[in-house]
């Protein structure tokens, strides 16, 4: 382990002597080839190889402005190791940019199965800066909850209670909700199977069980659907720098009010915006249930953490044409390109438009890196000038600016 800690330490603090073309997305808790689509494998004895290509991906965005932040900046000095190393590629200190590339090369240190704070310990041991994270949350817990609850987003009891469903497995469906789960599962609270309201407001629970992990997240919205929460399975434990994965059973069990708080989580803010905070995709249980996945006329809003703090859902791309007609899409100042992008990619080659039929699959929506259509594509025209305003918006790598911009 020390050996594979040391080793990464030295490309990490090594110039790459090459440049290239960001090429890793992180979306669903995983990290993804923005070229083909698939999801990135590491083993420990090839995770040294991905990180130095994420490392090789941001030093080509940078430029020679000289007030390029570096690690000894005094601004990073209590940081994470991994974020000083990452915010050291920006010239300006992006908190969205620094969060997309620490979430991508954790993800990938977690599923080559090493230790976040057992690497972090060696990493200090062996004489480098590392502050293990103490800027937890729990304290914002009570409040997000009363302040979901005042927004009419229900706050239900544990997922395993009288008042959700019984499990619905959904694991037929993993690619169309572009995940790599062994099974998927929902529950829903507020809403049943015909899509019929039970309560004021609903929620759905969606658990994935994957390689290394089982993750169960939780959102709800009030009636109108123009207030989100969420929840994900994690929880405080004494002595641990970082909120654990709960188990299921345990998940099952909990009150929400006993879960992390979402800040302490991944940033929903990621890609759950536009007017499809569900991320719902046609053909899917969920699309079933819900019958549309838009809330074109109640976008929606992130409930807030406490008085005067959360995440922002940004301003829409007003063309009304093409995929417009259906969604209100987010433009990209925040979140981050890669994220959302990455999902936008893989929904106009697979399940969007709903109209596209099995003999059309082969075909792709998405133009290739010259912003090019294949020329069988002609038959989905109408979709084009959507298509190509997506293509700029993701390739400017930030967009134009949102509601976001000056939070």
């Amino acid at each position: 382990m020390r050996t594979i800690c040391l080793f990464l330490l030295s490309i990490f603090f090594s110039a790459p002597a090459f440049a290239q073309d960001c090429r890793y997305g992180f979306a669903y808790g995983h990290v993804f080839d923005l070229e083909t689509g698939d999801e990135v494998h590491v083993t420990p004895d090839s995770l040294a190889d991905r990180l130095l290509e994420v490392s090789a991906c941001l030093d080509s965005e940078r430029t020679a402005d000289a007030n390029s932040l570096s690690l000894e900046s005094d601004s990073l000095a209590d940081l994470p190791l991994l974020t000083r190393l990452l915010a050291s590629f920006y010239d300006m200190p992006d908190e969205e940019k620094i969060l997309e590339n620490i979430n991508l090369a954790w993800a990938l240190v977690d599923q080559a199965g090493l230790s976040r704070t057992q690497i972090e310990r060696e990493l200090a041991d062996a004489g480098y800066r590392v502050a293990l994270r103490n800027d937890l949350h729990p304290h914002l817990v009570d409040s997000y909850i009363s302040n979901c609850r005042a927004a009419g987003v229900p706050v239900p009891g544990p997922i395993g209670g009288s008042d959700w469903s019984d499990r619905i497995d959904i694991s037929a469906e993993t690619t169309l909700i572009f995940s790599t789960a062994d099974e998927m599962s929902i529950w829903l609270h507020g809403i049943d199977q015909t899509g019929e309201s039970t309560s004021e407001g609903f929620c759905v629970a969606f658990q994935r069980v994957l390689t290394n992990d089982i993750p169960i997240g939780t959102i709800c919205m009030n009636e109108a659907r123009t207030q989100a929460c969420f929840f994900d399975n994690l929880e405080y434990v004494e002595g641990e720098e970082r909120p654990q994965r709960m188990t299921p059973q345990a998940t099952l069990e909990s009150e929400f009010s006993d879960m992390a708080h979402v800040m302490d989580s991944e940033n929903c803010s990621s890609c759950h915006v536009g007017d499809n905070p569900l991320l719902l995709h046609p053909g899917t249980t969920l699309y079933n249930i819900f019958q549309t996945g838009r809330t074109k006329d109640a976008h929606f809003d992130f409930v807030p953490f406490d008085d005067d703090d959360g995440w922002c859902n940004p301003d829409t791309i007003v063309s009304t044409d093409g995929c417009n007609r259906c969604h209100d899409i987010a433009l990209s100042a925040r979140p981050a390109a890669p994220n959302y992008c990455s999902v936008l990619r893989r929904a106009t080659n697979m399940t969007m438009p709903p109209s596209r039929r099995l003999e059309h699959s082969h075909i792709s929506l998405w133009p290739d890196v010259n912003g090019i259509f294949e020329d069988e594509a002609e038959i989905f025209e109408e979709y084009f000038s959507s298509l190509r305003e997506l293509e700029e918006m993701c390739s400017s790598y930030g967009g134009n600016s949102g509601t976001c911009s000056e939070q």
